[in-house]
């Protein structure tokens, strides 16, 4: 039997999609609880709680209490993926404060440019707060975001040369 690229590149398309529909779907039906919980008791991270989940799901099904072994699986898989997407979440909101901790005017100038672009995305209209902006970065490090207009004075000079 020879390797058939093509044949493996749509099995997995396949798979991906039906994850993918999955994974919105449950989204949907319950709110972003896995990665933007709601929490009242616990104060474990959103990887943290996957990982529980896991451990849960993966308990139910060596007991056999899982009714159908193909969902269960389809749950781990879609469980790994939000994990996944939890880990890139941490990793920008890492790097968003590290420029607005640390970072070069140009950095700065361009995580803000980024921010507003994503709130015209979003429809957002409102007084800017950094909480909104920056969703995540916490609250000591965007009340002492540095001053914009002293930081940007190099930029205001390039555009009127132009």
């Amino acid at each position: 039997m020879s390797y058939d690229a093509k044949r493996f590149a749509d099995d997995l398309d396949k798979v991906l999609v039906e994850l993918k529909e999955l994974l919105v779907s449950k989204n949907e039906k319950y709110g972003d609880s896995v990665l933007n919980p709601t929490t009242f008791i616990c104060k474990l991270s959103p990887r943290e709680r996957i990982k529980v989940r896991m451990e849960d799901k993966l308990s139910r099904m060596t007991r056999g209490v899982d009714s159908d072994d193909e969902d269960a699986r389809l749950d781990l898989l879609g469980y790994l993926i939000l994990e996944r997407i939890a880990i890139n979440r941490e990793a920008y909101q890492r790097e968003c404060e590290r420029i607005l901790t640390s970072g070069t005017p140009l950095e700065q100038a361009i995580l803000m440019a980024n921010s507003f672009k994503n709130m015209q995305k979003t429809g957002t209209e409102q007084a800017i707060d950094p909480q909104q902006w920056l969703p995540g970065v916490s609250k000591e490090i965007t009340t002492n975001v540095p001053d914009w207009d002293n930081k940007t004075q190099p930029f205001r000079e390039v555009d009127q040369i132009q």
